[in-house]
């Protein structure tokens, strides 16, 4: 879609993957890298974020360029991994309890670079995406839902507007999503017709 800056992204990219042994599940190994990839992603832009939020005129700079900071938009943050933790990132309200995400660190929208071109690809605007976000973003607070899939979450978002009916899954320990990325594979792996979102 057209970028239209209604929003300022905060987004670290992480570029370590899981080494042999953390996919095995060697518990020590698998803690230590999803620390230095999830945790320490969510850690940097946090950091960033109190920043801007602290600063009366925030401003960025590189060698070359400085970029000041609207603080009338919204502003969120993303972790971009290198490697497809999707099974992983599921767990993102244990991990926090689990120390691998700080306790005062808020969650940052997580997902993998090949699942963000997807997203690239099926939102036609900007608006679409920060409300996506803005719904999704709580959704990792939500110990019961075991969202194991990034697409899957986009199919449910383009079916029902991540609305999940509290008389569906009151009571309910554990509830996880399946087949909503069925359009949405059909149309990148045979040419099927665009998935567009309902209107609600």
């Amino acid at each position: 879609y057209k970028r239209q800056d209604k929003a300022n992204y905060l987004i670290e990219m992480k570029a370590g993957g899981l080494s042999a042994p953390a996919k095995r599940g060697a518990l020590k190994s698998l803690s230590g890298q999803l620390k230095e990839t999830i945790g320490y992603g969510a850690y940097q832009s946090y950091r960033a974020l109190k920043y801007i939020n602290t600063s009366e005129n925030p401003t960025f700079y590189d060698k070359k360029n400085s970029i000041e900071i609207d603080k009338t938009k919204k502003l969120f943050r993303v972790t971009i991994t290198m490697e497809h933790l999707a099974n992983l990132i599921a767990y993102m309200y244990d991990l926090k309890e689990l120390g691998i995400i700080d306790s005062e660190v808020e969650f940052a929208w997580t997902c993998s670079i090949f699942d963000l071109l997807v997203f690239s690809e099926l939102f036609n605007s900007e608006d679409d995406f920060i409300d996506y976000l803005d719904k999704r973003i709580p959704l990792y607070q939500r110990s019961e839902l075991n969202l194991f899939d990034e697409i899957d979450i986009l199919g449910y978002f383009f079916e029902h507007d991540l609305d999940f009916e509290h008389d569906l899954i009151e009571g309910l320990t554990s509830f996880q999503l399946n087949k909503y990325s069925d359009n949405i594979d059909n149309y990148f792996e045979r040419g099927g017709v665009k998935p567009q979102r309902k209107k609600q």
